[in-house]
């Protein structure tokens, strides 16, 4: 009875877990999404993994930055989530969540 119980806890462990992380991460989004490359000056404390928005709602994140030495500033490269068709006329901007917030990439029109 015993082992049962150790075993019965265990698995509402790991099933907590799997939960968790398909929860916090892409693990379970299966999404497809498209590349994209931005061109700033500097990062404005964006990091690798933040959200890019639009209108509020998350559509993709930073999947990569690197210096540009050609245009003089960095390359962010952003994944797009398919579904999502940028306008041609938007801009994006770096914005940051509330006073001590995380920063983010952010479309307008």
């Amino acid at each position: 009875m015993k082992a049962f119980s150790v075993f019965a806890f265990i698995l509402a462990v790991l099933a907590l877990l799997l939960t968790l992380l398909t929860q916090f991460t892409n693990m379970g989004d299966g999404s497809a999404t498209y590349p994209l490359n931005a061109f700033f000056k500097n990062t404005g404390g964006v990091m690798e993994g933040n959200p890019v928005r639009m209108v509020g709602k998350v559509i993709g994140q930073v999947s990569g930055i690197e210096l540009d030495a050609t245009k003089c500033g960095v390359k962010m490269i952003l994944n797009i989530d398919e579904s999502i068709k940028i306008p041609k006329d938007s801009y994006l901007k770096i914005a940051e969540k509330g006073m001590l917030g995380e920063m983010y990439l952010s479309f307008s029109f």
